[in-house]
């Protein structure tokens, strides 16, 4: 078939070619921003692709299944409430069966465990059982957990420096206290600043309860890297902070490696810029202040305004407890949450829990008495010397890496020649428990109260282990380690969150894995 075409229609042809032509440019540039690259490569579209999501459940279901076989055991989980009372041998029984599971050695947990001797628990749980039933939503009926508080906060605000302005809380531990101060700051800079599109400037170090916070409250979280050193400079630090920024963080130390932050440099500028500065000190909160006297890192540095530290690690209490301090009331009023018309009456609190338990505020309150400043130093300072004898054993070792230079209570390993989680795999079988990182993979040990006669025992299993794997380069990693090991893989996967979320599933279910069958 021929087809006549005149030059006027060939024209209007090339036209709309290369008008076409452009249009399809400009749609591929925007299909390919960072927007649509996100959903490209979204867990929903690539579900609609019938293999690659079986290929996907099969990996997700093994990985799962994995978890499942590191977690689970052969203790019978309790199905319903029974019918009749159980007596105190069967309560026993029970707690024994669950408890015999999985015994692990305890003087060999990095961190969890902060103090550990019976003597100092059994004078906890004596002061423990006589606030049982207390609960500080109702100072009226209990008056003497709200003196305890007042108590805790007082010695706190002193250990850091604070003067009789200062305000602050005890809370149920360091999560609670960072979302507090987050949301303290978000309103602060509502209500003073008129910032309604607020952010958070932190380094890529920090704890990830500032993500939590920052997710719950709708703040922009804005990460600076992290050198070799486990920190950056401050300059780098003040290039993130703009007119929407309303508080800026700096951890001493903070949790992966143990490192402290610029904090004076970044509180002389917060306090130039007026912008709240919160230094976590959650982990380091009942070391800092005796080891690192001279260091100003307190409300002797004009532009902290709030601070956190957990009587629950090192100030040797019961768990469920930590503190917020305050520079002074106008931040710690934006903390609170008050309610003026509920039928139920007046109601206010000053942290997220409404009841909670009056005994866990006395045996913080027992604990700072008991220790004192003796013996926080001194158990403080051993605990900096054992650190220090590893960083100098491992320092120069040419197989495995010291990441910054700790000087507290954390000390963290890399590598840059052999597989870092072997080694994790080794020290775990000789029943060191550690904390894995990431980004770069490695892991770090919390030096606690428990660890102070084990350091050698310590150095020696690493060259153990380091040794081990050199000879063996054919080792498997096994179980949830072999999760860790291909870590990369997971993560161009997309489904990194899905493994979290399933272990996270598992901490309260047997098993998960079959929502991939």
């Amino acid at each position: 078939m021929n087809i006549c075409v005149d030059e006027s229609i060939n024209f209007n042809v090339g036209k709309y070619t290369f008008i076409c032509f452009i249009l399809i440019l400009c749609f591929c540039k925007m299909f390919l921003s960072k927007i649509y690259y996100r959903y490209l490569r979204s867990k929903k579209l690539i579900f609609l692709i019938p293999f690659l999501k079986k290929k996907i459940n099969k990996k997700l279901g093994n990985i799962t299944k994995t978890i499942e076989k590191d977690f689970n055991n052969n203790y019978d989980n309790i199905k319903k409430l029974p019918l009749t009372p159980f007596n105190d041998k069967q309560i026993d029984d029970k707690l024994k069966e669950m408890m015999n599971v999985h015994e692990i050695d305890k003087n060999k947990i990095s961190g969890v465990i902060y103090h550990g001797e019976e003597k100092h628990k059994n004078k906890l749980l004596k002061v423990f059982e006589r606030f049982v039933w207390s609960n500080p939503l109702h100072p009226e009926l209990f008056p003497s957990i709200r003196e305890m508080e007042i108590d805790i906060v007082n010695m706190s605000i002193d250990m850091f420096n604070g003067n009789d302005k200062c305000l602050g809380n005890v809370t149920s531990g360091g999560t609670e206290s960072i979302i507090l101060a987050c949301k303290t700051y978000r309103d602060w800079g509502k209500n003073e600043k008129g910032i309604t599109k607020p952010n958070i400037v932190v380094l890529a170090s920090v704890h990830p309860a500032f993500d939590k916070a920052c997710h719950y409250f709708g703040i922009k979280i804005i990460k600076v890297p992290v050198d070799d050193d486990g920190t950056n400079i401050s300059r780098n630090i003040f290039r993130q902070i703009n007119s929407n920024t309303i508080c800026v963080v700096g951890s001493a130390p903070s949790y992966a490696h143990g490192i402290i932050d610029p904090i004076v440099e970044i509180s002389d500028y917060c306090h130039s810029q007026n912008i709240g500065f919160h230094l976590d000190c959650c982990l380091g909160g009942f070391l800092v202040p005796f080891i690192k006297k001279q260091e100003n890192l307190d409300f002797r540095s004009k532009g902290i305004t709030s601070i956190s530290l957990d009587t629950h690690k090192y100030g040797y209490s019961l768990k469920g407890s930590s503190v917020l301090l305050f520079r002074s009331y106008n931040f710690k009023k934006y903390q609170h949450f008050v309610i003026d018309n509920w039928n139920g009456g007046l109601y206010g609190t000053p942290t997220i829990m409404g009841s909670k338990s009056g005994a866990i505020i006395a045996t913080a309150w027992a604990s700072l008495l008991y220790m004192g400043i003796e013996k926080y130093t001194k158990i403080a300072l051993e605990i900096q010397n054992g650190v220090r004898r590893i960083v100098s054993k491992f320092k120069n070792n040419k197989y495995i890496q010291i990441i910054g230079e700790p000087d507290i209570n954390v000390v963290a390993f890399k590598s840059c020649s052999i597989n870092i989680f072997k080694v994790i795999q080794e020290m775990k079988n000789k029943n060191w428990n550690l904390n894995i990182l990431q980004e770069p993979g490695g892991f770090h040990m919390t030096i606690t109260n428990k660890h102070l006669g084990k350091i050698d025992e310590f150095i020696e299993d690493l060259e153990k282990s380091i040794k081990t794997v050199i000879k063996n380069p054919g080792i498997k990693l096994s179980g949830t380690m072999a999760i860790y090991g291909s870590n990369k893989t997971i993560e161009e996967s997309l489904f990194t969150k899905n493994i979290v979320d399933n272990f996270i599933h598992l901490l309260s279910k047997k098993k998960i894995s079959y929502i991939y069958e």
